[in-house]
């Protein structure tokens, strides 16, 4: 893996994304067994949306369940993240042999991602001793029995250095939209976010319900709101301003019906 550096605690529009061999736009999804597969749709969702967002396939994608058969040493590519998707319910224990399989894939990939158990596949490997990941609170006691040495982040999703973690399902999403975020920029991540809703939407005044905290129709609370606003105008003017000669009703009818107001 590329030693680069992604701080989530930092900003990610500095240091990270002066040099992103890292951050890449292609994906290769390895989920622990079928019953994680709609993590990695989830994820996969967020790459469609902001593909949509942008404009064009920009981010591309490769989804397979369980360890291969054999050994692929065209798995994921070094222009590729690599993303272990494992569940919350139970450690994805992993055969030596089977290791070996997907230790090309880890050591190739530019960077690579782990979900929920997907953990426990880089401890196997003797990779993730030292680098600091989100790990879900049920696999603490496991992890560090495996040989976890660094300290756990406090958060639901964590990037240091190459690695990505999220300890959950619902964190994968944030994951993948802050990788999106970081190398496509503040603006696209915030749409992504609203998109997939994550955040509310921007509220907006909608015409069809702008009178409705007022339980008025919304013709009547146009005008009412439109008078309310002249007339406080009008009582700030002195009477000899209030109605300047230029704008004068020759006949005084006007200026009679607003005297009496």
């Amino acid at each position: 893996m590329y030693l680069e550096t992604l701080d989530r605690s930092s900003d990610l529009t500095n240091g990270a994304l002066n040099s992103s061999r890292s951050l890449t736009t292609e994906f290769v999804f390895l989920s622990q067994d079928a019953s994680v597969s709609f993590v990695t749709e989830s994820c996969i969702e967020v790459l469609r949306t902001a593909n949509h967002l942008i404009g064009n396939d920009k981010y591309r994608w490769a989804h397979h369940i369980g360890i291969p058969k054999e050994i692929d040493n065209s798995l994921c590519g070094p222009h590729q993240t690599f993303v272990l998707v494992g569940g919350t319910h139970a450690p994805w224990l992993i055969t030596p042999d089977q290791l070996s399989r997907i230790k090309p894939a880890i050591r190739n990939a530019a960077r690579v991602g782990v979900i929920g158990a997907g953990v426990f596949v880089l401890l196997a490997a003797g990779v993730l001793k030292t680098q600091r990941a989100a790990v879900h609170p049920q696999f603490h006691v496991s992890v560090r029995e495996s040989g976890y040495l660094a300290d756990f982040a406090e958060t639901t999703t964590c990037h240091h250095k190459t690695l990505s973690s999220a300890i959950s399902s619902v964190a994968a999403i944030a994951m993948l939209v802050e990788l999106i975020g970081a190398r496509e920029g503040g603006y696209t991540e915030s749409a992504l976010r609203e998109h997939l809703g994550l955040v509310p939407p921007s509220e907006k005044p909608s015409p069809k319900n702008i009178g409705a905290t007022s339980g008025l129709p919304r013709e009547i609370w146009w005008f009412a709101k439109l008078w309310t606003s002249w007339s406080t105008i009008w009582k700030t003017r002195s009477p000899s301003d209030r109605w300047p000669g230029s704008w004068a009703c020759p006949h005084g009818g006007l200026n009679a019906v607003l005297a009496t107001s």
